[in-house]
């Protein structure tokens, strides 16, 4: 039988991805600290990424963004427990 994330924990999950994506896609840099953690790492695009470490440079990246840059949605956002106990949203 899977293992079953606890409600609690999907909630958390759900609130702060989308407090994530209000405070990026408002390039709201005083909000990122509500978002992540000081040692946040970010990796951005696919194949040869970007990765930004630590929420110094991850704001420093926010704040160059285009204010044309798409916006994020997380309706609907689907949660995955890894067998490590972490989970991909």
């Amino acid at each position: 039988m899977a293992a079953v994330l606890p409600q609690g924990d999907a909630l958390a999950i759900r609130e702060i991805l989308a407090l994530f994506a209000h405070v990026f896609d408002n390039n709201d840099v005083a909000g990122l600290g509500l978002a992540c953690t000081s040692d946040v790492r970010v990796d951005i695009g696919p194949g040869p990424s970007r990765t930004y470490h630590g929420l110094g440079e991850f704001a420093d990246y926010v704040r160059s963004r285009s204010a044309a840059a798409p916006d994020h949605h997380t309706v609907h956002t689907s949660l995955l427990l890894q067998e490590d106990g972490s989970v991909r949203a």
